[in-house]
């Protein structure tokens, strides 16, 4: 009888605590943890740029008929893909298996092409979109590991600069020529969705992986959308100051040789987080 007593008695001592861990962590599990995360990020993307490539081709063959025999290199098409960098911040709360986050991503992608003749002289043109994304996360919150989809908007700003080159690589966006010009947009918009995996493998560091499909807003089928322009007052006024869709039709100063610049993007971003949380 009394084996059994003292078996009784160690079988509790060694239960014990491990129901009193179960228990703490179920406790843990139930409270809510609150989290302010700013990251850097980097990323993967790709859109459609077809009509800046259409562009593109259009110069080309402008240059080749303007400036026969001065032979031209062609530096090849816009890269449709681009790694680049970013900054993300998120705002969020998870527990009892819930997640909830607040996001904000920050892009800028650039690129340039030049288009040099045999003289030296030529055309360089740089390429600039600055993104803006702002997500709710929504999905499964666990302790280490959150899995999430995210739906929201985004806001984009686009910039072409047309330069003219000098011999000796020196190059100007003065108003010699009428090429020559800072073409943006007011603002662009859409939806936005994806979903991603959030890592937390220490108390202040988290890893959050995720891919955002950046729809852009669609041409307004009747009326004009706003293109690229520059609205210097150095400009000739007798000139258009859209940036053109196509250099070789003449007068370039029709209204409706122009791009508007809705590019969608397929983003895959990874983003290492500073994670301040309450929990």
């Amino acid at each position: 009888m009394n084996k059994h007593i003292v078996f009784l008695l160690l079988a509790v001592s060694a239960i014990g605590p491990l129901y009193s861990q179960s228990e703490k962590v179920k406790k843990e599990n139930k409270k809510i943890n609150i989290w302010l995360s700013p990251g850097y990020t980097y990323g993967y993307s790709t859109a459609n740029l077809g009509k800046l490539q259409s562009s593109f081709d259009s110069y080309l063959h402008y240059a080749e008929a303007v400036y026969a025999g001065d032979a031209l290199t062609n530096p090849g098409n816009w890269q449709s893909g681009q790694l680049h960098p970013g900054l993300s911040f998120h705002l969020g709360a998870s527990g009892m298996g819930a997640y909830f986050s607040v996001t904000h991503f920050r892009f800028g992608i650039d690129q340039s092409r030049s288009v040099l003749r045999a003289s030296g002289y030529g055309r360089r043109f740089d390429w600039k979109e600055r993104r803006r994304e702002w997500l709710f996360d929504v999905g499964y919150g666990g302790r280490l590991v959150d899995i999430f989809g995210s739906f929201g908007i985004n806001g984009n700003t686009y910039k072409m600069v047309s330069y003219q080159l000098y011999p000796g690589g020196v190059y100007s966006v003065n108003a010699e020529y009428p090429f020559n010009g800072v073409f943006r947009n007011l603002y662009t918009g859409g939806i936005s969705f994806g979903g991603g995996i959030k890592i937390r493998p220490y108390k202040y560091i988290a890893l959050d992986l995720r891919y955002i499909y950046g729809k852009a807003s669609k041409e307004a089928k009747i009326g004009r959308d706003p293109g690229l322009s520059d609205n210097a007052d150095s400009r000739d006024i007798t000139k258009s100051n859209e940036f053109p869709a196509d250099y070789t039709r003449q007068p370039l100063n029709q209204l409706d040789n122009y791009i508007v610049p809705n590019f969608s993007r397929h983003y895959f971003a990874m983003s290492v987080l500073f994670n301040f949380q309450s929990k």
